[in-house]
């Protein structure tokens, strides 16, 4: 008991310690992104890899094995088959996210210059311009013109 205590106290400190030591505070989806892409990384990506290798293998070891016999060439040649979609699916699942986000972009800023801007003299896209939002100016935002 005491060494799955000390193992999950160990597993949580270097979860939390990368954090703590660059003084990061990243907004939840940052964070949830963050998780996410290293998932892909550690766990998703070498199975994917790992699985389609094996596949290859049993395809080839079907037709080396298949000694000339119609039906053994013919399920050698549907395991690769199914190897090569397998691959092409894995990639695109991969890929659709990737162009999904070309495609809608990040969420336009509608803040000038930072977030709080002591002065709205920031840049707008064209179209817009650069309004205060309080008497004293602290915080703007892109306005239509």
């Amino acid at each position: 008991m005491n060494k799955k205590i000390i193992a999950l106290a160990s597993l949580m400190v270097l979860v939390l310690l990368p954090m703590v030591a660059l003084a990061a505070s990243p907004t939840p989806a940052e964070w949830f992104k963050g998780i996410i892409d290293r998932l892909l990384e550690i766990i998703v990506w070498p199975l994917f890899i790992a699985s389609v290798v094996i596949m290859l293998i049993y395809a080839g070891f079907l037709f080396v094995t298949a000694a000339g016999d119609v039906a053994k060439l013919s399920r050698g040649k549907s395991a690769f088959i199914w190897a090569l979609v397998g691959i092409a699916v894995g990639i695109a699942a991969f890929s659709a996210v990737n162009i999904i986000e070309e495609i809608i972009g990040e969420t336009p800023v509608l803040t000038c210059g930072e977030s709080v801007a002591p002065t709205c003299g920031g840049e707008c896209v064209p179209g817009r311009t650069c309004t205060s939002t309080s008497v004293g100016g602290s915080s703007c935002f892109c306005a239509e013109d």
